[in-house]
C-alpha cells in the first residue's frame, strides 16, 4: 500500500495541474530508481523480521529447553512438585525453591536424621528395589537436603522462596551464609587451610570435605555459588548378623537433650547439660588476667615453715612452695634445681648399678620433656562468651541467652608443679579441675552419647574428651571378647564406619540406657559409666574379673557405693588376689583393695549385671568419639558471603 501510494503520488506531479504531461524522460528513470529502492528496503525489513523471529523462537525454545531440563525428575527428584508451580491453564510457570533457615529448625525441635543420599529411581514413580540403581539429582541441594533427612513432606521446616534464574541448567537453593556453615559443622565438614581466619573474608574457590562428600565454593557473576558432590557409600564394618538385629529397631534416643543443640554446641566447644545450661570450656588468653596473679599469696618465712612441716607434702608442691611457680622463678634458680635434680638421679641410679651416662641421657630428655610436658588448669571466668568469637557463633545459631544459662570456664597452661592441687585436686588425664567443674563434667559426660552419626566436635572438644577418656584408651584393647566387631574395626587402620554402623552404635547404647541403666529405687545406676571413666583402677578390675569369674555368678554379685565409695570386693572374688599384688603405690586414695574413691558418685546398690551394662556403654561411647570428624568450619560464620546459592 506504502509503494503503491508513492507511486501515485509520483504519476500526478508528473502530469501537471491540468492533467498535460510535463517531460518525463529524465523522471520517470528517477521514479523506478525511487521504486526499486523502496523495494530493496522491504525486502531487507522483511528479512530482518524474519531473522528476528527466528532467534527470539530459537532462544526461547533453548530456555524452554533448559527450563525442562532444570525442572525435571532427574534433576529435581520428589523436589519436583513443589518447584514447579504452574498457573492459569498451564502457560504460566512459576518456580520456587527451599530456604531453611536453623533458628527455625531449633524452634521446631528438629532432629537431624543424617545418611548417605542414595538418590532417586531413574524413572518418575518407579518401583526400584535395588539401591545401586538409584541416581543422584543432578541439583545438588537435593541430595544434600536428602543427606539432611528433610523432604518435601516436612514442610513446616522449610519456606519456599521465588528462585532467581537457572544457574549451569539448576534451578539454585538460596542459603543464608551462617546457616549454611551451622549445618556444615553438625555434619562434621573440615576446612583444607590449617587456621582459618575468624577476620579475613574466606577465600574463594574452597573445597570443604566430611564423610558424607564434597561441598565446593566458587565465586560467579551470580555470587558466591556451591555445590555438593556425596562420596561413594561405603560398606558396613561391623558384621551383618548384628545389622540385621538392630536394623529393624527404631531409633529412639533416651536422652533429654536436643541432638540439633548438642551438635551445635561441641562444635564450639560447649556441652549441653539439663535444664537448659551449657558448659563451655574455653582457650588459653595469651594475656595474663587477675588470677594468673594473686594465685598464690605471699607468706612470711616463719608461715612458710609452718605450712611445710605441717604436711607431707610432695616433692612439685614442695618446690612451687618454696620458690614460688616455676614460670615466675628466674633462670638461674631453674637450672640449678635441674641440675640438682640431674645429680641426685645419676647418684640413685650409680647405686643401683646402672650406667650413668644412660642416667645422664635420662635426665635430659626428661627436662625437655617437662618443657613442652604441660598440663591444662580449667578455671572459673565468667562473661567469657561475652568476649570470645564462640559467643557471637552462639548467637547466630539461636543459642544465645536467656535461652541457655551460660557455666563459662578458660584454661591456663602450666607445668605441673606449678599447679595449685589444694585448689585444683582433681585431673582427668592432663585436665586439671576443682570439684565443682567435676561435677559438671560428669554430668556433660554422661548427656553425650551416639545419636546415630559420626561425632563432630571442635579441637578443644576432641582434645577434652581424649583426656578424659584416657582410662578408657588404655584399657581399650585389654577387652577381647566384649565389642568384639568394634574393637577389630577400630583397630583396622583402614576402617570407616558407614552411617548404618553409627546408627547400629546409637541403637545398641540406647538399649542399654533405656533396659539396664535407667534410675530406681533412687539408685543412678549411670553413676556406674562415670565411675568407670574416671578410675582406672576401676575398669581395670572389672575387666579383669570380667575374665576370670563364670558369668552367671559376676552378673548376680552385689555391688555397693557409699560415702563415694564403690566396693567391688564380691565382684572381684579371685581377681581380688590379682589386685592387691598390682595395686599401685602411688594410688592414695585406694588404700583397701576393692574398693575405690569416686568423687560426686551417688549412693546405691548395684549387680554385676548393672556393670557389665555400664561397661558396655562405656566402650560403644569411647568407640563413637574415637571415630570423630574434627570440624573448623564454624570459623567461617563472619567470613563467608552473607547470601550462597547452591546448585
Amino acid at each position: 500500500m506504502l509503494i503503491n501510494a508513492t507511486s501515485l503520488a509520483v504519476k500526478r506531479a508528473a502530469t501537471g495541474a491540468g492533467g498535460q504531461p510535463f517531460n518525463s524522460g529524465h523522471n520517470g528513470g528517477a521514479f523506478d530508481w525511487i521504486s526499486a529502492v523502496s523495494g530493496l528496503a522491504s525486502a531487507i525489513v522483511g528479512i530482518i523480521t524474519l531473522i528476528t523471529v527466528y532467534i527470539g523462537a530459537t532462544q526461547f525454545l533453548s530456555q524452554n529447553r533448559m527450563y525442562r531440563h532444570g525442572l525435571s525428575w532427574r534433576s529435581l527428584g520428589h523436589w519436583q512438585k513443589i518447584v514447579d508451580k504452574s498457573g492459569l491453564f498451564g502457560l504460566q510457570s512459576r518456580i520456587a525453591a527451599p530456604t531453611v533457615s536453623l533458628k527455625s529448625l531449633a524452634k521446631q525441635e528438629w532432629e537431624p536424621s543424617i545418611s548417605f543420599p542414595i538418590g532417586f529411581p531413574k524413572v518418575k514413580n518407579g518401583t526400584i528395589e535395588d539401591g545401586e540403581s538409584f541416581v543422584q539429582a543432578k541439583a545438588s541441594w537435593v541430595n544434600f537436603m536428602q543427606a539432611l533427612g528433610l523432604g518435601p513432606h516436612q514442610n513446616h521446616l522449610y519456606e519456599m522462596q521465588d528462585a532467581p534464574e537457572l544457574l549451569n541448567g539448576i534451578v539454585p537453593m538460596q542459603w543464608a551464609g551462617s546457616d549454611l556453615v551451622s549445618i556444615s559443622s553438625i555434619l562434621g565438614f573440615q576446612s583444607p587451610e590449617d587456621k582459618p581466619s575468624y577476620k579475613s573474608s574466606m577465600p574463594l574457590p574452597m573445597q570443604w570435605s566430611s564423610p558424607l562428600g564434597w561441598l565446593q565454593f566458587r565465586a560467579s557473576a551470580n555470587g558466591c555459588v556451591a555445590q555438593f558432590r556425596p562420596r561413594r557409600k561405603p560398606r558396613d564394618q561391623i558384621s551383618p548378623s548384628l545389622h540385621s538385629y538392630y536394623d529393624p529397631q527404631d531409633l529412639v534416643l533416651p536422652s533429654k537433650t536436643s541432638v540439633l543443640c548438642s551438635r551445635l554446641w561441641t562444635a564450639i566447644n560447649g556441652y549441653v547439660l539439663q535444664e537448659n545450661r551449657v558448659l563451655y570450656l574455653g582457650g588459653a588468653d595469651k594475656h595474663k588476667r587477675p588470677q594468673d596473679i594473686d594465685d598464690d599469696a605471699e607468706m612470711g618465712n616463719e608461715e612458710l615453715l609452718r605450712n611445710i612441716m605441717k604436711e607431707d607434702l610432695p616433692e612439685q608442691e614442695l618446690m612451687r612452695q618454696m620458690f614460688g611457680k616455676k614460670e615466675a622463678r628466674s633462670t638461674a634458680l631453674n637450672q640449678e634445681v635441674e641440675r640438682t635434680r640431674s645429680a641426685m638421679a645419676q647418684k640413685t641410679t650409680g647405686s643401683l648399678g646402672r650406667d650413668t651416662t644412660e642416667s645422664f641421657l635420662e635426665s635430659i630428655l626428661n627436662t625437655e620433656k617437662q618443657k613442652i610436658d604441660r598440663k591444662e588448669v580449667l578455671r572459673p571466668c565468667p562473661g567469657l562468651l561475652s568476649t570470645v568469637v564462640e559467643g557471637q557463633l552462639a548467637f547466630s545459631r539461636g543459642l544465645e541467652e536467656p535461652n541457655y544459662t551460660y557455666i563459662e570456664y578458660d584454661r591456663k597452661y602450666a607445668v605441673l608443679e606449678d599447679i595449685d592441687r589444694l585448689q585444683y585436686p582433681f585431673n582427668l588425664g592432663d585436665l586439671y579441675l576443682d570439684g565443682k567443674l567435676l561435677k559438671l563434667v560428669k554430668e556433660a559426660v554422661l548427656q553425650l552419647q551416639p545419636d546415630g552419626f559420626y561425632f563432630s566436635p571442635s579441637f578443644f572438644v576432641a582434645s577434652d574428651l581424649r583426656e578424659i577418656f584416657e582410662n578408657i584408651q588404655a584399657q581399650s584393647n585389654t577387652l577381647k571378647e566384649l565389642c568384639n566387631d568394634l574393637q577389630r574395626t577400630r583397630k583396622t587402620a583402614r576402617a570407616h564406619f558407614s552411617v548404618p554402623d553409627m546408627q547400629l552404635i546409637a541403637k545398641a547404647a540406647s538399649s542399654l540406657r533405656t533396659e539396664f541403666l535407667q534410675p530406681r529405687e533412687n539408685t543412678q545406676t549411670l553413676d556406674l559409666v562415670w565411675a568407670l571413666i574416671y578410675s582406672r583402677q576401676v575398669v581395670r578390675a572389672v575387666l579383669r574379673a570380667l575374665s576370670k569369674a563364670p558369668m552367671a555368678r559376676f552378673l548376680e554379685t552385689p555391688v555397693f557405693c557409699k560415702n563415694n565409695k564403690l566396693d567391688l570386693v564380691g565382684l572381684l572374688g579371685d581377681a581380688l588376689h590379682d589386685e592387691m599384688e598390682e595395686k599401685q603405690n602411688d594410688d592414695e586414695e585406694n588404700q583397701i583393695p576393692g574398693h575405690y574413691h569416686i568423687p560426686h558418685l551417688d549412693d546405691g546398690n548395684f549387680t554385676g549385671e548393672d556393670i557389665l551394662a555400664a561397661l558396655a556403654l562405656v566402650f560403644l561411647t569411647y568407640f563413637w568419639i574415637d571415630k570423630s570428624w574434627i570440624t573448623d568450619t564454624s570459623h567461617y560464620d563472619a567470613t563467608i558471603p552473607h547470601s550462597v546459592l547452591m546448585c
